[in-house]
């Protein structure tokens, strides 16, 4: 409990002597720093929004190539399994060169 009336006073006086500071800034500086933070938070707003729109984009393109992946993979499937097939029903070899002993000088 101590520990914590101690961090306490500490913060209080921080944010009593920060207040005090304050009071003897001119209004035009004070100003000065209203329009810099306003501008600081309008910039952190703007990037916030633009990631947020760049996260969907993102999405919609993930969501897209995933099922472009899933035609093309259903396609090479069908192919395999009709030359697999094609192989089995005329016997065909693969070309000497394309075997996996022979290497290609």
């Amino acid at each position: 409990m101590d520990d914590f009336e101690r961090w306490w006073s500490v913060a209080a006086y921080w944010i009593g002597s920060n207040f005090r500071a304050l009071r003897f800034l001119s209004p035009d500086l004070l100003l000065a720093f209203g329009a810099i933070c306003s501008f600081v938070t309008i910039l952190f707003f703007c990037a916030w929004l633009y990631a947020i729109r760049r996260n969907k984009v993102l999405k919609r393109q993930i969501r897209s190539l995933t099922d472009e992946l899933a035609v093309v993979q259903q396609k090479y499937e069908s192919e395999v399994k009709w030359r697999m097939a094609a192989d089995r029903m005329f016997g065909t070899q693969p070309a000497p060169s394309v075997q996996s002993g022979d290497q290609v000088k």
